[in-house]
């Protein structure tokens, strides 16, 4: 018993900090604890003799999960039948799971939550029970291998040939102990070529889950039983600052689509405060709405030039129909002015003119936003000055403390001692090797950054390595140069802000691909962080650092047309700065008349996003070579256990 009682624990440890990847935020320990404790108590009476204690304590054990689970209580009279109504939230669960991405966000699929908690303690009673009474080796190694193959078909991971040896390692001290009077030669060599075949079999679907591969062996994942409409995902995983590996499943999901007079990134939100190591959101709520259908953002809080624009382009009018998103942001592009939605909905406005609804936007709501999303030259934005307001200058804040206007420059040491001594090294190495600090303007500064950053040897890489015990931003920009959009963008924007200049990250979309003329379909790949720069004048206006992304606005380094319009005076206005910095490379020397040079020589890498003009290269598959990690691991297992 005690042998058993120690493989039960170790399987148990596994197997929930397994099931734990399956959502994010993840699961927490405490409540996989209770689960696991409610698995365990029935099967140990059983063990112990106390069979009618057993089948006591068995609807006990389950009426608590559920109640863990869902919440529900047989005495709740106001519901339907207590059993009805748990098999009605199982049925819920089970359709809600085909319509999430996997790690889901059990904030938006609470019932997707409660039938993996539910999922995860019946199989871990079967397995608690069959282990304890000792007696079927091999069918208690099959649930231990349910336990196992649910997550993994489930989950991307880097990991599988790891966890799949460790569960090798499981199963084979499940065998033993479940035979205590025979020795190690004396257990069955079929039973161990059975548990072989079944391990390689789990590899090879592990191997083949959404992500992994290209076609799956069993895409179980992207078949739905229940029928029904294909279900909303939330892509907040993609910009929620935590820079973990970034998995995109293998499922495509149109969560949106676009009429826009021309292509433009769709906002969410933006994260305009950096805590500590990371940026997040944390504005001011400006006016709450109930069940309204029109919403306008005051003309006092909108740059001069929203009010009066240059153009009539630079006011854009687009409406966006939900499709598969399920998110309680409304997106607007720019600098929103006003939202016309139907059906009418309750919701926050706030004062970075985010609109958030007080539930997940139904699949089929449309609304209309219009905004000022103007597309200056670079010339004008070099002469547009730093007179800022007074509630842009008050933002320029790190980590709760107040940083000198550009061109002010602040004390390196003051740095070091705001954000701390590698994060102070790491942001000054930045600016003077972009040449950022030879700029004439609050735009060369930008533009130079921008530029730094597109370049080599700074590349795409979703499954970025980082050292232990250095910030990811601080890594990032000194050594490993390697991430997604939320480094790129978190590292220019917080460059700048140190540097007095009013700068933030944006999170949300990009155009999406064309389908006609103005339509513009948007997919969950195309979610996307980059950084907006507050202009004055003109507002808050994006940059791209992501070499993977492309800006159509002209004053963007990203667009493929900053080339023909930008001039080194734009940029430079106290000479020419050194020849080999990125941002020289983009542009006009001598004016109209001048010689051009190309833009600075890198690869780019696509994730499945838009971005016309630029040259794409596949990122190096490691499927291949993860499956043959797996498989040598496996045998390697093999040999030493017999």
């Amino acid at each position: 018993m005690p042998e058993r009682l120690a493989v039960l624990v170790a399987v148990m440890l596994f197997s929930g900090w397994h099931w734990s990847q399956l959502e994010r935020p993840q699961l927490s320990a405490a409540v996989l604890a209770v689960l696991v404790v409610l698995a365990i108590v029935p099967a140990m009476l059983d063990a112990i003799g106390r069979r009618r204690w057993a089948l006591a304590a068995l609807p006990l054990a389950v009426w608590m999960a559920v109640w863990s689970a869902f919440g529900y209580q047989p005495w709740q009279l106001d519901h339907q039948l207590y059993p009805l109504r748990v098999a009605a939230g199982l049925r819920d669960g089970a359709r809600s799971w085909f319509d999430a991405v996997t790690p889901f966000d059990p904030g938006h699929f609470p019932l997707t939550d409660g039938l993996v908690q539910l999922a995860f303690f019946a199989l871990a009673a079967v397995f608690a029970w069959l282990l304890l009474d000792g007696r079927h080796a091999l069918t208690s190694v099959a649930a231990a291998f349910a336990l196992f193959a649910i997550p993994s078909t489930a989950l991307t991971s880097g990991s599988s040939g790891l966890r799949a040896a460790m569960f090798l390692v499981l199963a084979l001290a499940i065998l033993t102990v479940c035979q205590p009077g025979s020795t190690v030669r004396g257990i069955a060599l079929g039973q161990l070529a059975v548990l072989g075949t079944a391990t390689v079999v789990a590899g090879l679907v592990v191997a083949a889950a959404p992500g992994v591969a290209k076609g799956a062996l069993f895409d179980w994942r992207n078949w739905n039983p229940l029928g029904g409409a294909p279900g909303q995902v939330s892509v907040g995983y993609v910009w929620d600052q935590h820079y973990g590996p970034l998995k995109w499943p293998k499922k495509r999901t149109t969560v949106f689509e676009v009429v826009s007079p021309r292509p433009l990134y769709w906002k969410a939100t933006t994260l305009s405060e950096f805590n500590g190591d990371h940026w997040q959101s944390t504005p001011a709520i400006l006016y709450p709405y109930a069940s309204t259908d029109s919403v306008g953002f005051p003309p006092t809080l909108l740059p001069e030039k929203a009010v009066s624009p240059d153009r009539r382009g630079d006011i854009v009018q687009a409406t966006i129909k939900v499709d598969g998103l399920a998110d309680q942001h409304l997106l607007s592009t720019g600098q929103p002015l006003r939202y016309d939605i139907s059906p009418a909905i309750s919701a926050t406005l706030y004062t970075d003119g985010t609109l958030y609804a007080t539930r997940d936007l139904a699949r089929g709501t449309s609304y209309t936003i219009r905004a000022y999303a103007p597309d200056p030259s670079p010339r004008q934005l070099a002469r547009a000055g730093a007179q800022f307001p007074p509630d842009v200058i008050g933002g320029i804040v790190v980590n709760t403390n107040r940083l000198p206007i550009y061109p002010t420059q602040s004390d390196p040491s003051n740095l070091a001692q705001i954000l701390g001594p590698q994060f102070g090294s790491a942001v000054q190495q930045v600016w003077h090797a972009s040449s950022a600090d030879e700029a004439g303007s609050e735009y060369g500064a930008v533009v130079a950054v921008e530029a730094y950053l597109r370049a080599k040897p700074f590349r795409y890489d979703q499954t970025p390595q980082y050292r232990n015990g250095v910030p990811v931003l601080v890594d990032f920009m000194t050594r490993a140069h390697a991430g997604y959009c939320q480094m790129f963008a978190g590292a220019m924007a917080l460059v700048l802000r140190t540097h007095g200049i009013p700068a933030r990250v944006a999170v949300g979309f990009t155009e999406g691909s064309a389908s006609s003329t103005n339509h513009y379909v948007v997919q969950d790949r195309d979610a996307h962080a980059w950084v907006e720069a507050y202009f004055p004048g003109y507002g808050w206006l994006p940059f791209d650092p992501t070499p993977s992304r492309a800006l159509t606005q002209q004053a963007s380094t990203s667009s493929s047309v900053f080339s023909k319009v930008a001039r080194y005076s734009d940029v430079f206005l106290h000479g020419v700065p050194n020849a080999s910095a990125p941002i020289t490379q983009s542009l006009v020397l001598g004016g109209p008349r001048g010689k051009r040079t190309g833009p600075p020589s890198h690869g780019i890498h696509k994730d499945g996003g838009s971005g016309a003009g630029q040259t794409v290269v596949a990122a190096p598959s490691h499927h291949g070579r993860s499956l043959l990690v797996w498989l040598v691991t496996v045998a390697m297992a093999l040999v030493a256990a017999l």
